[in-house]
């Protein structure tokens, strides 16, 4: 028998409840709350996107990203 945690049903829910990046639109990883406390982003995508700064970069905290830089539409996969 399948255990309730492997049942593809419950993996497609868990994608869909876990939050997505709002820089490349992925789901887990990762993950850091913007200085909005609205939208969450990669750890490796905010180092690697010009413009994105972190308040305290030892901590990789505090992470302020322009909105012109969030994605606007979710990809088709």
């Amino acid at each position: 028998t399948c255990s309730s945690s492997l049942n593809p049903t419950n993996l497609i829910n868990k994608q869909f409840n876990e939050p997505s990046c709002s820089l490349c639109l992925l789901h887990g990883g990762a993950l850091k709350l913007t200085d909005d406390k609205q939208k969450w982003v990669h750890i490796t995508c905010a180092l690697s996107i010009s413009g994105v700064i972190f308040k305290d970069s030892s901590i990789r905290s505090s992470i302020n990203v322009p909105s012109q830089l969030f994605k606007r539409e979710k990809k088709l996969m």
